[in-house]
């Protein structure tokens, strides 16, 4: 890809070759001014903005970098320290280029693996009216440290940058699907699909365009719209699929084989497609995408994402939810989704932030996605998620709601009659039944 064709694309990114460095923009006019310096050592894999805080996903050979930028002074620090967390020293450290950075070491006992310890440095400054923070991960203490230390030296002011993503130029697709069934299952897979329909079509997720299809069978409907996806479809657009219903070894009740979704999703040209399946058996899909490897294993060449995370093996069934979820005890039964959909949701709203990294910053990556839901799945329902793909896992899926935003995401039971709630699950069939 040439300067003209970045330009074209919008990237605030300027590549030369040679005995010169690459210069990355990390925040630009609105966002501040601030450069990356960079001799390939440290690659940008991600550039995102939400309510005004640019993200950037930086990758390094020692590990990671998640860096942000927001505007203004802010109401109090912007990251914090998940419970495992422990604090092992901090200190101030001024940069060649005249920044001066606070900093603080942590480790991070992994909840899901005892024993496992992650390590962390979080840094921050403030500068022409900008806060710039973030924190690296490493193996260890030291690593950590070094990387942190290896990229604010390569920051300087600057002078006269995808799932969640600005300057971008594609289209984002979100598509949900699932079994048309009745009582409380049906509310299960209602629920499912709607918390992961509200999330990603709203501010919080990108504001991907939602379609969403429930029925006894519609895989003809199914087939249909991903034909004409793909029509329309091109290499700059991202794709969110979720689906939810009853399963066995090959395929889904819904009236599609894993392979036939498999084949579908890969035929789209999206620089970004993630999927997102419960059902029993679903990780036949995850079995079948690995089948066809070759299709995708280079995808990463392209900087392309395929992410698959199903919520059981292929030799497992899927449980049910907890009916209720304790968050919404008002709401009906079913409405906490099912188990693996009740701990997606919980992760997308912010119970899965600082997870995987110790570092709470007020975002939820895949990294983070993968960990929480495998977790939570297996305490509400006793079968394991599996997953596949060619992702990288500090990608930024969605911003955390606030309690404000979550009861505005709908269909919320809270405070409703009996009669009420029947209401909206009628409501719910009609809205999603396909005509």
């Amino acid at each position: 890809m040439n300067i003209s064709e970045l330009q074209k694309m919008n990237y605030f990114v300027f590549l030369t070759f040679g005995l010169f460095s690459s210069v990355v923009v990390l925040a630009n006019t609105p966002m501040g001014k601030l450069e990356l310096i960079s001799n390939s050592a440290f690659e940008v894999r991600q550039n995102a903005e939400s309510r005004g805080t640019q993200i950037y996903g930086i990758d390094h050979v020692m590990g990671n970098i998640q860096f942000y930028v927001r505007p203004g002074e802010s109401a109090g620090a912007p990251l914090s320290w998940a419970p495992e967390s422990r604090i092992l020293e901090s200190g101030v450290y001024r940069s060649l280029h005249g920044l001066t950075w606070n900093w603080v070491h942590s480790s991070y006992s992994d909840p899901l693996y005892p024993g496992l310890h992650r390590f962390t440095t979080m840094f921050e400054t403030e500068d022409q009216g900008f806060e710039f923070y973030g924190y690296a991960s490493g193996v260890s203490e030291a690593a950590s440290h070094s990387l942190a230390i290896a990229f604010i030296e390569q920051l300087r002011r600057a002078g006269n940058g995808r799932s969640l993503t600005d300057q971008f130029i594609g289209k984002k697709y979100y598509l949900g699907f699932g079994d048309d069934l009745s009582g409380f299952m049906g509310n299960e897979v209602k629920y499912d699909i709607d918390h992961t329909h509200n999330i990603f079509t709203s501010q919080l997720g990108g504001e991907y365009d939602g379609t969403k299809v429930i029925s006894e069978s519609g895989g003809a409907e199914l087939k249909k719209y991903w034909s004409s996806l793909r029509e329309q479809m091109t290499f700059h657009d991202m794709y969110v699929q979720y689906s939810s219903g009853h399963g066995y070894q090959q395929g889904l009740a819904f009236g599609v084989t894993y392979n036939q979704i498999r084949d579908a999703t890969l035929a789209l040209p999206a620089k970004e497609v993630v999927i997102f399946i419960m059902a029993c058996h679903s990780g036949g899909l995850v079995d079948s995408f690995n089948a066809k490897k070759a299709a995708w294993e280079n995808w990463g060449k392209w900087k392309r994402t395929l992410f698959v995370l199903a919520s059981s093996k292929i030799s497992e069934t899927s449980s049910t939810g907890p009916g209720k979820d304790p968050d919404e005890p008002n709401g009906p039964s079913g409405s906490a989704g099912s188990a693996f959909g009740h701990a997606l949701w919980k992760a997308l709203i912010g119970y899965a932030d600082g997870y995987g990294s110790g570092v709470k910053d007020g975002f939820i990556s895949i990294g983070e996605i993968i960990d929480f839901s495998i977790y939570k799945t297996k305490q509400v329902g006793g079968h394991t998620p599996v997953y596949t793909g060619v992702y990288s896992r500090e990608m930024v899926m969605n911003r955390v709601p606030t309690e404000l935003e979550i009861a505005a995401l709908g269909p919320s039971t809270e405070g409703l009659s009996d009669s009420q709630i029947a209401d909206q699950i009628r409501d719910l069939d009609n809205l999603f039944r396909v005509r």
